[in-house]
């Protein structure tokens, strides 16, 4: 007897971020992660902090608001700047 179940290919929501062809705060978050954990580590955290983007916006009706990359960068440089001088 044949499954009446059909399971859906998983989506790659993250592909773009590995060609480095966003430029967008997702995408800066995920070539810095992969360039510290490696590129599948920072596959799974970026799909994670998406699945928890999408998880805010349904449940509470939250809007997703893009910061941009170099919004994302500058907020990373000051917080290492702000570690170093502790």
């Amino acid at each position: 007897m044949p499954s009446t179940t059909t399971s859906l290919p998983p989506l790659d929501l993250t592909s773009g971020f590995q060609r480095n062809e966003s430029d967008n705060a997702l995408a800066a978050f995920h070539r810095r992660l992969a360039l510290r954990i490696g590129t599948p580590k920072a596959t799974t955290a970026t799909a994670r902090k998406i699945a928890v983007i999408v998880y805010n916006m349904l449940k509470h009706g939250r809007p997703y608001h893009e910061q941009g990359a170099q919004n994302y960068t500058a907020q990373q440089r000051k917080r290492r700047l702000g570690h170093l001088s502790k």
